[in-house]
């Protein structure tokens, strides 16, 4: 039973990832708008009923694939938060948007990049608020506009480094981030080498 289960499983990664190809693909040749459920199947070559089974419209799909990104950034706010390795989370972080990048890169540059930066902010918001109230740390609309600031430069960060802007390595992007969140200057050597063994 387990086996079918897992059969099954992979099925729908494998169809959810065929068809999120097929967004990044329709992003790039221009007018997001002109994105429907039918150009989305026929580009992914699955039936609409397919679609259906996985999700509700092409705007559930394109929010879980959203979600995927901030989930991936959500891991390095929590590491910075609670300060248990920032540096190894920030690596995973850089690593995922740049397997995703051709994804992240059009995204951006459609209009749905406004409604991603906000998700983005909201969503990190919402989990700083709930850390500082765990810790007994009263937040304030200075501490959300300065997380307004610190998100929206990160995410910009991100986007010129995938953009080719001066050939700067991982580790030196992610002391640049480091030092831009804590506010203080930090040597290019806090990113972590996940291929190196300890």
């Amino acid at each position: 039973m387990k086996m079918l289960k897992d059969k099954e499983s992979s099925r729908v990664v494998k169809t959810k990832k065929v068809l999120k190809e097929a967004v990044v693909e329709l992003l790039k040749q221009g007018d997001a708008s002109l994105i429907n459920v039918y150009s989305i199947c026929q580009k992914a070559g699955i039936n609409r009923t397919t679609f259906y089974n996985h999700y509700e419209d092409k705007d559930a799909l394109l929010r879980e694939m959203v979600l995927d990104t901030v989930d991936a950034s959500c891991e390095f706010l929590n590491a910075f938060l609670e300060k248990k390795n920032p540096g190894l989370a920030l690596t995973r972080m850089l690593q995922y948007y740049r397997r995703n990048d051709s994804f992240f890169l059009t995204l951006m540059k459609t209009d749905y990049a406004d409604a991603f930066v906000k998700l983005m902010i909201e969503t990190i918001w919402e989990k700083c608020f709930l850390w500082y109230k765990r810790n007994g740390i009263s937040s304030s609309s200075y501490v959300y506009y300065r997380i307004v600031y610190k998100v929206s430069g990160v995410v910009h960060m991100i986007l010129h480094w995938l953009d080719g802007e001066r050939g700067v390595s991982l580790p030196i992007m992610s002391s640049f981030i480091m030092s831009f969140l804590s506010g203080k200057s930090t040597d290019p050597i806090q990113s972590v080498d996940l291929k190196k063994k300890s």
